[in-house]
């Protein structure tokens, strides 16, 4: 069975752990007061930090050929759910960096004893309310109205403003008198 599951990486390679770090952060804005201390402000929760530690053994594993599914997991770039072995869900992660010491190799360089060192970083995917949430809504309007080959005023956020074609319109309407009926140039009719 194995100890961990990162992903679909089972990590039951693990011969001895040598550490699980958990680590967690709050985050607080400081705004400065004229002849007075800062007041603090709690703007949100960090992410959570993981740090695993682990040896793998050629007697257990090809430690190679393991280190080598970790890095592929990470070079992915996706977040991984974690699970140990007893059913507890730690959360979702992304593989942040790699390390591993090569302990001992025979003559050939064939690898008997890896240290190995995971961090991890946790995902939080944003919300509506967050500024990568609200980013990656315009991008999906934008997206939309691009596929459906709609102009760029039935965008569905307006804070891009006018395009150029837009400003140009109006700029030309200004110039000519819509009273008197004269043509825009550059307009069909």
């Amino acid at each position: 069975m194995s100890y961990l599951q990162l992903g679909n990486v089972q990590l039951d390679l693990i011969t001895w752990l040598g550490g699980f770090e958990a680590g967690y952060g709050y985050a607080y804005a400081s705004h400065d007061i004229i002849e007075g201390k800062s007041h603090l402000q709690w703007t949100g929760d960090q992410l959570e930090t993981r740090a695993l530690s682990a040896q793998l053994h050629a007697r257990f594993c090809d430690p190679r050929a393991e280190f080598e599914k970790l890095k592929t997991a990470a070079s992915r770039h996706n977040a991984l759910a974690m699970f140990f072995a007893n059913g507890t869900y730690e959360g979702r992660f992304v593989i942040e960096e790699l390390q591993r010491t090569l302990e001992r190799t025979d003559r050939f360089g064939n690898v008997y004893l890896m240290q190995v060192r995971i961090q991890l970083k946790e995902w939080a995917e944003p919300t509506s309310s967050s500024l990568a949430g609200s980013l990656n809504a315009n991008a999906r309007a934008q997206a939309e109205a691009i596929a459906e080959n709609a102009p760029a005023r039935q965008l569905k956020d307006p804070s891009f403003g006018p395009t150029a074609s837009q400003v140009r319109l109006k700029e030309l309407a200004a110039k000519y008198d819509t009273f008197t009926r004269q043509p825009v140039p550059g307009l069909i009719r």
